[in-house]
């Protein structure tokens, strides 16, 4: 019987994964293996919360713990497959100008790299910007990742690896439980045993029945379009009204996001690519004149009423716990949330100073009878 089953083969349940082999206990990974839908690989990749200031100390502390954790994670996945997850540090310019006196007491605040750049830097920064925005906030320190490859490195390292099982395809319906305690999972084509069960399946944690009662997680879509530069256009993040342009190395430029409660849609809209686009080109004129997107997808973010993930054990279910609920930034958070499931289920205590705020069994008291809205879990506007 493996040690652990981990639900949930997206960027958190592979990081989870990951750190459960570094602690030597056996993993089996179930995933439904949707083709489309999932967060992990759909975003931007920008490894830091959009305007950091607007969110709780508890976000924004678990965001910069696995933003920090990001480069070792980088270098641990070439070492073992080759593959790299495009880490680039080229910082992100913040363009809004009701920001800038915020943006840089949180930075002093933090002790975070800042500068506030005029006109001149700002076209050095980003050539092609339009002559309408004249000031911004440059973060030097802010890196960015290729979700998509990441994704493949942390797959292909794990799927080498003895200790770990990968059970694809496989939908979990309900828990397998005996006297109160976890036994394993169920699924359609049976059921899977193990007396420990990690639950980091996004936004679909929603679903599931625990004892106790439901995740108040629900998926809120993200639209984004994807546009191609031979050479590229740009080399630096830009953050703008809520809204980012991302740059690969490659030339492709993503541009996103939409924030839209859905429920399970996973699909795009024409509405969507159509302000995504006019935020675009309304940012670069010249850069974007006569160029059309390539590729146009959505993802489903998995919110809770606060933003807060839920990580450690359901106070009610021994056996059973969490890694769920990250919003939008499970990407940047997915390393340190692994440390801390890891560490929790371990039985070790944790030297990260806001333990509680992620436990379980004070989340369901701070988010009972709370229901969730884009606006509570995404303050970007």
């Amino acid at each position: 019987m493996t040690d652990v089953i981990v639900v949930g083969a997206g960027v958190v349940g592979l990081t989870t994964a990951l750190a459960l082999r570094a602690e030597n206990a056996t993993v089996t990974l179930v995933d439904e293996g949707r083709a489309d839908g999932t967060a992990s690989w759909a975003g931007g990749g920008i490894l830091s919360p959009l305007y950091p200031w607007r969110y709780s100390p508890a976000v924004h502390a678990l965001a910069l713990a696995g933003a920090r954790l990001h480069p070792c994670l980088r270098d641990t996945l070439v070492e073992r497959t080759g593959i790299d997850p495009e880490l680039r540090r080229d910082g992100l310019v913040v363009l809004d100008a009701e920001v800038q006196a915020a943006g840089l007491a949180y930075a002093e605040a933090q002790g975070i790299e800042v500068s506030s750049v005029g006109i001149e830097r700002l076209r050095a920064l980003l050539p092609g910007l339009t002559p309408d925005l004249k000031h911004g906030l440059y973060f030097p320190e802010v890196a960015t990742v290729r979700n998509p490859r990441l994704l493949s490195a942390l797959r292909a390292a794990l799927e080498v690896d003895p200790g770990v099982r990968f059970e694809r395809a496989r939908r979990v319906e309900q828990l397998v439980l005996r006297g109160g305690r976890v036994q394993g999972v169920a699924t359609p084509s049976g059921n899977l045993c193990a007396d420990r069960v990690v639950l980091a399946c996004g936004a679909w944690a929603g679903l599931l029945d625990l004892p106790g009662g439901r995740l108040q997680i629900v998926p809120v879509r993200g639209q984004m379009l994807l546009f191609r530069f031979s050479p590229p256009a740009l080399e630096v993040p830009v953050l703008f009204e809520g809204r980012y342009l991302v740059p690969r190395s490659d030339g492709h430029l993503l541009v996103g996001s939409t924030l839209e409660t859905a429920e399970f849609d996973s699909g795009t809209t024409a509405e969507a690519a159509a302000v995504l686009e006019e935020f675009a080109r309304r940012l670069f004129p010249m850069v974007f004149e006569g160029q059309a997107p390539l590729r146009h997808w959505a993802g489903l973010r998995p919110g809770s009423a606060d933003g807060i993930p839920w990580i450690g054990p359901w106070p009610e279910t021994p056996g059973l716990y969490l890694n769920v609920g990250h919003y939008r930034y499970g990407l940047t958070m997915a390393p340190a949330a692994a440390r801390l499931l890891v560490e929790s289920l371990m039985g070790r205590a944790s030297s990260f100073g806001h333990v509680a705020d992620y436990a379980p069994e004070n989340r369901r008291s701070a988010t009972q009878g709370r229901a969730f809205s884009v606006g509570t879990a995404a303050p970007e506007s």
